[in-house]
This record gives C-alpha cells, sequence and structure tokens, in this order.
C-alpha cells in the first residue's frame, strides 16, 4: 500500500473515527485504461480507498506502530460510480478496536449523495515497520493533514 488514494485528512478522533477526501484526477493511471468505462473510478479501489483512511487511522492512534491490513468485510455497496473530476469525501467509523484488528464501517459521498457503503468491515493489525518506515509516513501525516 503505498497510501495514494487519500488525499487529504481533515480530522480525527483516535480510535473512533476518521474524515479524509480523495480527489478523483484523469491524469490517474487507472482512468485512461483501454478497456471498461474511461473516466470512471474502478469501483473495487473506493474498498481500498477506505482500507487507507482506516490503515491512518490506525497509524496514528497507535503513534505509528501499527497499520491495518483488509481481512474480510460483511457488506459493501456500491451506489454510484465516481468519475474524473469527483471530490469523494471519505469516513471511518471503528465498531471495534483491539490489539490484534479493527472493524469498522465506512461510506464515501459526493457532495451529500453517499455512493460507497461498507459495513463491518475487518482488518487485522501487524507492526507498520515491517512494512514502511514510520519516519517516512510521519511526513506524509503531516502533508496529508490539514487543521480546519
Amino acid at each position: 500500500m503505498n497510501f495514494q488514494f487519500v488525499d487529504r485528512i481533515y480530522s480525527y478522533e483516535k480510535d473512533l473515527s476518521i474524515k479524509g477526501c480523495k480527489l478523483v484526477s484523469l491524469e490517474e493511471y487507472f482512468l485512461n485504461r483501454p478497456h471498461g468505462r474511461k473516466k470512471d473510478f474502478p469501483s473495487l479501489l473506493l474498498i481500498e480507498t477506505i482500507i487507507q483512511l482506516a490503515s491512518w487511522l490506525v497509524i496514528i492512534s497507535s503513534e505509528f506502530k501499527k497499520v491495518a491490513i483488509i481481512s474480510d468485510f460483511e457488506k459493501v455497496e456500491f451506489l454510484k460510480i465516481p468519475s474524473s473530476g469527483d471530490k469523494l469525501l471519505l469516513e471511518v467509523n471503528i465498531l471495534v478496536l483491539n490489539s490484534n484488528s479493527i472493524v469498522f464501517n465506512a461510506f464515501i459521498k459526493i457532495k451529500d449523495e453517499i455512493i460507497f457503503k461498507a459495513s463491518n468491515l475487518s482488518c487485522s493489525l501487524d507492526y507498520l515497520d515491517k512494512y514502511y518506515s514510520p519516519e517516512d509516513l510521519k511526513v506524509k501525516f503531516e502533508e496529508l493533514f490539514i487543521l480546519k
């Protein structure tokens, strides 16, 4: 995971919730694919986007010691496919968080319209430094987090 699907983090409550956004740009390689619906954001990448936001909450809450890795989900609804130029408003709300796993609900909006809902997504937690440099992610977080 390179954390390329979360462009901004607007707010978070440690161990509880996080809000951010993703700007869908035509510059992104997957929108210029030769097959399929051009200029549409692939629906499965909405799941990846939400997992990345949830992982940021785990990273922040664990003081850059843990990271989330997807393991299961109960229900995912794709209500509308975003396109180039859309600003995706992301939100993750934790239901269960312990030292080994996280379970959460999430949704994505465009303006006031919910376009994606997910319930009971589960992630295993692992040590961050097995995959990433905590110092590099601290710098990345400083670039992403915007105080309102």
